[in-house]
């Protein structure tokens, strides 16, 4: 996935962003950390990993947990996924 992050300020921005993924997917790199420059935006390629005899079939989120210049501001964020995986794993 590609994920684009963006800078609505004047000013610089710091930020870390953590995915949380549910039991059975894992993001690599689950956190994406970086600075942007006022008005401007950053895309990260996200690479999902499912192990299918764990992931839930069916819909589900996967959040992200933000922090803005060093201030923890929860999951603000998220995006839908769907997978197939049946619990024998096809």
């Amino acid at each position: 996935v590609e994920v684009t992050v963006r800078n609505f300020r004047s000013n610089e921005q710091s930020h870390e962003i953590t995915l949380v993924a549910p039991a059975g997917i894992t993001a690599d790199p689950p956190i994406l950390r970086g600075k942007i420059p006022p008005k401007q935006r950053a895309t990260y390629q996200v690479k999902l990993h499912i192990e299918r005899t764990k992931a839930k079939k069916d819909l589900g989120i996967i959040p992200f947990d933000i922090t803005l210049d060093g201030k923890h501001k929860g999951e603000w964020f998220d995006f839908i996924y769907r997978t197939n995986a049946d619990g024998d794993g096809k």
